[in-house]
């Protein structure tokens, strides 16, 4: 399981070798709306696996809409730049439910 959590906070900087620029910008913003996400959700008292789900959804629907902005911008809509943010949302949601689940407390 930490194994897991340790590659999927490297993906930034493997992405950074591997495409230009703002992939590692999307797994940030993803990893801070999820992590906004999820609290939100514990904070509403929600069990740990619906609030993983809540934060990573939430950072696909703001990934989502910046990607229409954009293209409503003249851009094209970039899914990788999608599945990044959204990545970023699952690695800290993920990270927050192991992280309670070694406790055996809740965070909140």
């Amino acid at each position: 399981m930490k194994k897991l959590l340790l590659i999927l906070l490297f993906i930034p900087l493997l992405s950074n070798a591997q495409y230009k620029g703002d992939k590692a910008n999307h797994f940030i913003a993803g990893a801070f709306v999820g992590g906004v996400g999820y609290t939100v959700a514990k904070i509403c008292k929600t069990d740990n696996k619906t609030a993983k789900k809540i934060g990573t959804i939430a950072a696909l629907f703001v990934g989502g809409i910046k990607e229409l902005s954009d293209k409503n911008n003249g851009a094209r809509f970039d899914t990788s730049d999608l599945l990044f943010t959204g990545l970023g949302g699952f690695a800290v949601s993920f990270s927050l439910e192991s992280l309670a689940k070694s406790n055996k407390k809740t965070i909140f």
